[in-house]
């Protein structure tokens, strides 16, 4: 369950873990990313290279540094991580072409309990965004708090979840109490995340999350669907022999032209 490791974690709270990262990612020293902005003309797909970085791994298969080149090669920066566990702490400093820092996100916490927190800051040390995760223990809650800039909360999740530990429901609130979004969610036979289901406070379809696996349980397909079962947005991901990210691609959908997905970010990875 490589992919849906990540995915789980971003459901939970601001996770600073990414795809290229894991187990699958071990002794590597070096990939490559390019990043292709993607338009159409005559019905083609017209592709242009916005960014291309180089990223650096440890031995556990997390990336520690990442230096970005603009399309035309032009340096824009670098991203150094630190990781560390028991506890868990992840960092990581963003840093522009002239070695400025542009920002610092923190995360730690406990990920048996839940008791987590992830914050980002911008280059003064002035909290840009905040969020903490909480557990009350036996009832099997977490709360996901979210707080703005100055420190208010602006809207929170409570999180409910089954015994095996994953997610079954997330009830979103706004900073009045109010309940705006219920999110269910949906397992396959095999434990997997299938889809996410989000409801008004009405009992009115938002929208769905689908998602679709290999028999090696890397995620292959991301969907979301509108009210009216059309779609709005998807992204495909290919792996390598080894279960490596090698390609991401990002499509959204215009109902205008029948639900036709258009390419619009496409992702690669090579590996060292």
């Amino acid at each position: 369950m490589k992919r849906i490791i990540v995915l789980l974690c971003l459901g939970l709270c601001n996770c600073l873990m990414f795809a290229q990262e894991g187990e699958a990612y071990r002794g590597l020293t070096k990939a490559i990313e390019k990043i292709y902005t993607v338009t159409q003309k005559h019905g083609k797909n017209i592709l242009l290279l916005d960014t291309q970085s180089t990223l650096f791994y440890d031995e556990n298969g997390s990336i520690i540094e990442k230096y970005m080149m603009k399309g035309n090669l032009s340096y824009l920066g670098k991203e150094i991580r630190f990781n560390r566990n028991n506890p868990h702490f992840k960092e990581i400093l963003v840093y522009n072409h002239m070695n400025g820092l542009v920002s610092r996100s923190v995360e730690y916490g406990d990920l048996q309990t839940g008791n987590h927190s992830s914050i980002m800051y911008d280059s003064k040390g002035k909290v840009l965004n905040k969020v903490q995760c909480k557990s009350t223990g036996a009832d099997s809650l977490i709360w996901e708090m979210h707080y703005n800039q100055v420190g208010y909360l602006s809207e929170y999740f409570k999180i409910q979840h089954n015994k095996d530990g994953t997610i079954d429901e997330k009830t979103l609130f706004d900073y009045k109490d109010d309940v705006m979004e219920l999110h269910k969610y949906i397992y396959d036979p095999s434990g997997l995340l299938s889809s996410i289901v989000v409801t008004s406070p009405g009992d009115s379809l938002l929208y769905k999350m689908r998602y679709r696996y290999d028999e090696s349980a890397n995620l292959l397909e991301q969907s979301k669907t509108d009210s009216g079962n059309l779609p709005m947005e998807s992204t495909i991901y290919s792996y390598d022999d080894r279960d490596r990210l090698i390609m991401r691609l990002d499509y959204s959908f215009n109902p205008r032209y029948g639900g036709t997905p258009n390419l619009r970010t496409q992702y690669e990875y090579s590996y060292e």
